[in-house]
């Protein structure tokens, strides 16, 4: 396979059309199939700014190729970004190599593993990226092209190509991208980045599950039938001992936090709550699958810490949850 050009070795003239560098793309393997912005360069060196273009950022799985600060802008300006989103995708590009997060598994599994950002307040604000109604799909917002842009690094700079190196069976859409900003914290419920002392947080997302509770009256209804959501991942995880990745994700709508907050639950309560009603015995599931257990029951998560939860979206009692891929754990990190 050849490897497909690191970004910062394209050249575009001003005269470059749209059509001439998605086809350029394409022919290396590495587009995603939607239409680029050209880089050229004053696009470019409009969205470097002031950075230094040959900064080195580490390097990137799957091949371990080594990473610039010029990379990220030309996939930024290729993804459709503005240049407040730098700063954004230069720290989620550091982040992805922790080795918690396990790039080099989620790029090449079979899986539908992707890769995704949460911007966290200060990071939401200063990019652009929204977390109200909508948040994981189209809008006016910059959730779409920052999403795209982390992808597009990953995949061009890390040569994660489709059907050669990523194989997973069936993908998601998430693996165009996928970002969005958490509400900020209130009484009670502080937002994860404060929790952490981070901006932004990356994730390895095995897709998207609504959960629907428009019915229950207590606070300890609504959090049983969000515990019932958490068994989704039907699998011991690598080490036995959980379900999944033993990390599950969860973005709560604001009406659910404010109906638990006025009823007195604060975030840890909510947590310890969901943490011990989401297991499940393992005699309950397949002989194959309970063969991995070395427990005789497994918890959504080893402690109650363990549990992500985020608030985003507009008005309606509809939560999300983001299992997440189980040999990744999520990163948070600052800006600078």
């Amino acid at each position: 396979m050849d490897l497909p050009p690191l970004p910062h070795t394209l050249r575009f003239e001003a005269t470059e059309d749209v059509e001439t560098v998605t086809a350029l793309l394409t022919s290396s393997g590495v587009g995603d199939g939607l239409p680029v912005v050209p880089p050229t360069p004053v696009r470019v060196e409009s969205m470097l700014g002031a950075w230094d273009p040959d900064e080195p950022l580490g390097t990137l799985a799957p091949l371990r190729r080594a990473v610039t600060v010029a990379d990220v802008a030309v996939c930024a300006v290729l993804a459709g970004c503005r240049p407040s989103a730098l700063p954004v995708l230069v720290a989620a590009v550091r982040a992805v190599q922790a080795e918690r997060f396990n790039l080099l598994g989620l790029t090449t599994t079979t899986g539908s593993a992707a890769i995704g950002v949460v911007l966290h307040p200060g990071a939401a604000s200063l990019s652009g990226a929204h977390a109200g109604a909508n948040y994981l799909g189209p809008g006016a917002g910059s959730n779409g092209p920052i999403g795209r842009a982390l992808a597009m690094v990953v995949r061009v700079v890390g040569a994660a190509v489709p059907g050669a190196i990523d194989v997973a069976i069936a993908g998601q859409p998430a693996k165009y991208g996928l970002c969005f900003a958490s509400m900020a914290g209130s009484p009670g419920w502080p937002d994860l980045g404060t929790e952490r002392g981070g901006d932004l947080t990356v994730l390895g997302v095995s897709g998207t599950v609504e959960v629907v509770d428009a019915v229950s009256q207590s606070p300890e209804d609504l959090l049983d039938t969000l515990a019932a959501a958490l068994l989704l991942p039907v699998a011991a995880g690598p080490d036995g001992r959980t379900l999944g990745s033993g990390e599950p994700v969860v973005v709560l709508p604001p009406e659910w936090v404010e109906r638990l907050r006025s009823a007195g639950w604060d975030k840890a309560a909510a947590r310890a709550r969901l943490w011990e009603r989401a297991r499940v015995p393992v005699a309950r599931l397949a002989p194959g699958i309970a063969g991995r257990a070395v427990v005789d029951e497994l918890p959504a998560a080893l402690s109650p810490a363990d549990i992500v939860l985020l608030v985003a979206g507009g008005p309606g009692t509809k939560a999300t949850l983001l299992p997440t891929w189980s040999s990744s754990r999520t990163v948070t990190v600052p800006l600078g």
